[in-house]
């Protein structure tokens, strides 16, 4: 298997939520090498992909943790607000695994 520093494996798994979540009406403000004691950065959740303030639903603060491996495992399971443990290969492939503990609801309309 490759040897990466953790800022490399860091960096990997940053990378894989940012490109997993813009796939989705989310906008991801996660920096990459972060030391912070607390979340390592945060999601935007909107209601479509139009970025306008009013497609704004609210922010979820996320941890990610990352790890070098062989091969891929299967689940992963823990808890946390939204715990994203991010596997990376020797190759740089990553696997991404979740686990939310929140809840988000729209706004009501009214």
């Amino acid at each position: 298997m490759a040897t990466y520093s953790n800022m490399q494996l860091g960096t990997f798994a940053v990378n894989a939520i940012t490109t997993a979540a813009i796939c989705h009406p989310l906008m991801p403000d996660i920096p990459a090498g972060d030391k912070g004691i607390s979340f390592d950065g945060h999601i935007d959740v909107m209601k479509d992909a139009s970025e306008r303030k009013d497609a704004f639903l609210g922010k979820v603060p996320v941890q990610v943790k990352r790890t070098g491996v062989k091969h891929f495992s299967g689940l992963y399971i823990t808890s946390g607000a939204v715990l994203f443990v991010v596997e990376v290969d020797d190759k740089t492939n990553t696997k991404i695994f979740y686990r939310p503990t929140i809840t988000l609801r729209a706004k009501d309309d009214n």
